[in-house]
Parts: structure tokens; C-alpha cells; sequence
């Protein structure tokens, strides 16, 4: 009875993480609010509360889930980022997550338009600054691998390389998640615009005699 009394909580927290996710993105972080969210579901206001503090909690533990989900997700379908090529791999599936689930793409709505960032939520962006840091030091180590392998021009600057290809990608989801008729391309542009990008990195080849 108590592992059964444990399963159920369980499953009204992530009923109540889902509901926050869907009112914030109907109605935008800050003018939604717990009772919005309770009611969603038809819960209680204290039931809400039972198992958050507050709303920034609620929105902390939705962010931690939301990119734990991501993070499994997308190494799942890449575990080698030994060339360019394992590196364009990763990030068109990094695209395909925002076409494969819907509550990802509204996450990642709800984080670029729908927030009004302010001191109560440092924490929760620090967490999205510590995501960011980690996916782009992945793309590093990659470029890194690539460069001693002999693919890259010597001379880049992997770090500045892995910021613009992080950005672009990451602005090609924006525009995606923005006008959602176009989500579906979404992994195509990625892996269109990240060759391109990729021909200015790749050290020129020797001419054939």
C-alpha cells in the first residue's frame, strides 16, 4: 500500500509539472498562476502545494525534468562525436527532439517567449546557463577530436567555432518553435546550414596529382 501511495504521488507530480508547462504556455510564466495550474488538472490549490513550495519551485523542478528528458533523448540516439560528421549527427537529432515531442517544443517556447526574467528566477536560469555550457563544451571536445584528426583547418579556434555553430543551430529552433508550420524542417535546415558551416572549417585538400 505504500509503494502504491508513493506511485501515486509520483504521477500527480508530473501531472501537475505537465499542467505548468501547458498553462505557461497559454498564458506566459507570470500571469499564470498555482490555482491556474490546479485547476487544469482539478486539483486543489494545496495540492499543488504539497508538492511544490512555490511557483519558481514548480518551474525549477519542470526545467530540471525537461532537460534531463532532453539531454537522455538526444545522447541516446548519439554516442559517437569522433568527426564532423558524428558532429552534424548530433545536432540534427538535437533538432529532431523539437519536431519528435511536442512538450519539449512548448518548453523550449515557453524558456524563449514567454518568460519575464527577474532576480526570483536566478537559479533557474543558472541552470539553463549550465545546460548551455555543457552541450557547447561537448561540441568542443568534438571539434577538438576533429581538429588532431586532421579535419579541421589547424589554426581555428575551436571554442569560437563551437559558439557560432551552437548559436546558429539554437537560432534555427527559435525560428522553428515561432512559426510551428515549419517545425518539420527543422532537422533539414540544421543539417543544410551546419555543412555549410562545416566547409569553412575543414582544412583545404591537397590538390590530386
Amino acid at each position: 500500500m505504500p509503494r502504491r501511495t508513493k506511485q501515486e504521488a509520483l504521477e500527480t507530480k508530473n501531472k501537475i509539472l505537465m499542467s505548468a508547462l501547458e498553462t505557461f504556455y497559454d498564458r506566459g510564466y507570470t500571469r499564470s498562476s498555482l490555482v491556474d495550474i490546479a485547476e487544469r488538472i482539478g486539483l486543489t490549490k494545496g495540492a499543488v502545494y504539497w508538492h511544490f513550495k512555490n511557483k519558481q519551485d514548480l518551474l525549477m523542478s519542470l526545467a530540471q525534468e525537461m532537460e534531463a528528458k532532453g539531454a537522455a533523448a538526444l545522447y541516446g540516439r548519439v554516442t559517437n562525436l569522433n568527426n564532423l560528421a558524428d558532429l552534424k549527427h548530433l545536432m540534427v537529432e538535437y533538432g529532431k527532439l523539437f519536431v519528435d515531442d511536442a512538450s519539449f517544443r512548448r518548453y523550449y517556447y515557453v524558456l524563449a517567449f514567454r518568460m519575464e526574467w527577474n532576480e526570483d528566477l536566478l537559479c533557474v536560469k543558472e541552470l539553463f546557463d549550465k545546460q548551455q555550457e555543457e552541450f557547447t563544451e561537448t561540441i568542443v571536445s568534438s571539434l577538438q577530436a576533429c581538429r588532431n584528426a586532421g579535419e579541421l583547418e589547424p589554426l581555428i579556434d575551436v571554442r569560437v567555432a563551437a559558439a557560432g555553430l551552437y548559436a546558429m543551430v539554437d537560432g534555427l529552433i527559435i525560428d522553428a518553435i515561432a512559426n510551428t508550420e515549419d517545425a518539420a524542417a527543422l532537422p533539414d535546415h540544421i543539417d543544410q546550414t551546419v555543412t555549410i558551416y562545416f566547409r569553412g572549417l575543414r582544412s583545404p585538400q591537397p590538390d590530386p596529382q
